[in-house]
């Protein structure tokens, strides 16, 4: 756990970083928070707890408006409709975040081997 810890630590560390070039008027930068995937070792209780911690650690920044993965179901509903008619990743992830109004998306991928989470 000290090891996924770093990893929510890394993550924070950029947001901390891209907070520096935001002015601090009233508008907080928009950021939508997606569900993370695992490929193995961590399970789905560990992978809901991670999204939380970084949406809050994001949110106690100051600069963000973080939108969480309960919010974002409701738009990937209608974005998969597009999907299964050939929209690729990348695409609908921009298509996402223009129907959110987010300014950035985090994604991710969290994964354990032996001691150490990735």
């Amino acid at each position: 756990m000290k090891n996924l810890a770093r990893v929510i630590a890394g993550c924070c560390f950029v947001f901390a970083f891209l907070a520096g070039t935001v002015s601090y008027a009233d508008d907080r930068v928009p950021v939508a928070i997606m569900e993370f995937t695992t490929k193995g070792g961590v399970t789905q209780k560990q992978m809901d707890a991670l999204e939380d911690l970084l949406a809050d650690t994001v949110r106690d920044l100051g600069a963000y408006r973080v939108i969480g993965s309960n919010d974002i179901r409701s738009v990937i509903m209608t974005q998969e409709k597009k999907m299964l008619l050939g929209c690729n990743q990348t695409e609908c992830m921009a298509e996402i975040g223009g129907a959110l109004g987010v300014r950035w998306i985090v994604v991710g991928n969290v994964s354990k081997f032996g001691q150490v989470y990735l």
